[in-house]
């Protein structure tokens, strides 16, 4: 579809649709090769056209007051739906992994990390263990920009009770 060659990020919005129920797979998959690190050029992006950058226009960038919103990323959109839930559960342990692995690029934690905050967006998305395994994959490595991403994942994570005392216990201070 032309939304699809156009925004990955814009199409995922309406894939909880019935129509296009039959492209979830294979979008899952594009966006589990491609889209999560594609997604973390975006949203830098959408922070740089913020602060005043100029870029290119980017479908799935909407601005507001003069301030880029978080863009859609799959991982929040189809996670709202039960079936679209239970599809991406089947990925939540690769990108645990990739925070784990010391091999991994400061991108591709990001990817993970944005993916996985907004599948904490869903009720019960993220656990309070893969909390504390976000937190502790970005406070041990020295980038700055990782931790920003961390703080940006964590915003989006439905807070629970259980997600609250991990977030306190590690000294994370939230505003109402």
């Amino acid at each position: 579809s032309i939304i699809k060659e156009s925004s990955h990020e814009m199409y995922c919005i309406l894939l909880n649709s019935k129509e296009l129920a039959s492209s979830v797979d294979s979008e899952i998959e594009y966006w589990m090769e491609k889209g999560i690190y594609q997604y973390v050029t975006t949203y830098d992006t959408a922070v740089s056209t913020t602060f005043g950058q100029k870029s290119n226009p980017v479908p799935s960038i909407v601005i507001i007051d003069n301030h880029a919103i978080v863009p859609p990323h799959i991982f929040g959109q189809l996670s709202q739906s039960k079936e679209g839930f239970k599809k991406l559960s089947l990925h939540v342990p690769k990108l645990l992994n990739m925070l784990k692995s010391p091999d991994q690029s400061i991108d591709e934690k990001r990817a993970a990390l944005f993916a996985l905050g907004h599948f904490g967006s869903a009720p019960n998305g993220v656990t309070p263990e893969i909390v504390q395994i976000m937190i502790d994959s970005a406070l041990n490595e020295d980038s700055y920009v990782l931790v920003g991403t961390l703080i940006e994942s964590l915003s989006l994570i439905e807070r629970t009770p259980k997600i609250m005392e991990v977030l306190n216990r590690n000294k994370f201070v939230l505003f109402a």
